[in-house]
């Protein structure tokens, strides 16, 4: 991070001002399920994803200039169908950039697996996002 990066916040938020930044990584539904998708997102487009996506895998991780506060648990649901899931995945970067390279679907793939493992395509199943937020406090600004 170059110094014009790691001073944003001394211009955006004002002393003593609450920052919350939030993202969320992979799904999960079920761990069969979830073991495919995350084999997709690893091994079949894992090379496709642009080279920022580091910042939301390391979420957690990046340098935060804040006084940290504990969040509390957070997370994004979702009611799919193999449809919607397929659909989403066909929605990711690093789909979208597989097929420019390799001119075919990488969906392709694992479609009969999730077919096979989802049993009935129309069967509405849970969706979890765990969220990672950060929430932070800007220190006051000492007078002298």
């Amino acid at each position: 991070m170059d110094k014009r990066q790691s001073r944003w916040h001394q211009c955006v938020l004002k002393p003593d001002g609450v920052l919350a930044a939030s993202a969320y990584n992979l799904l999960h539904i079920e761990e069969v399920i979830d073991e495919i998708v995350n084999r997709y997102y690893y091994e079949v487009v894992g090379p496709f994803w642009p080279e920022e996506r580091q910042l939301i895998e390391q979420f957690a991780d990046l340098p935060f200039p804040f006084q940290e506060i504990d969040p509390p648990k957070f997370e994004m649901t979702a009611h799919w169908t193999l449809d919607h899931l397929v659909g989403y995945l066909r929605t990711w970067s690093s789909t979208q950039r597989f097929m420019v390279a390799k001119a075919s679907d990488p969906l392709e793939q694992i479609t009969d697996q999730l077919r096979h493992v989802w049993a009935d395509p129309q069967r509405v199943r849970n969706v979890v996002w765990p969220l990672t937020v950060r929430i932070g406090r800007k220190a006051r600004s000492v007078s002298l």
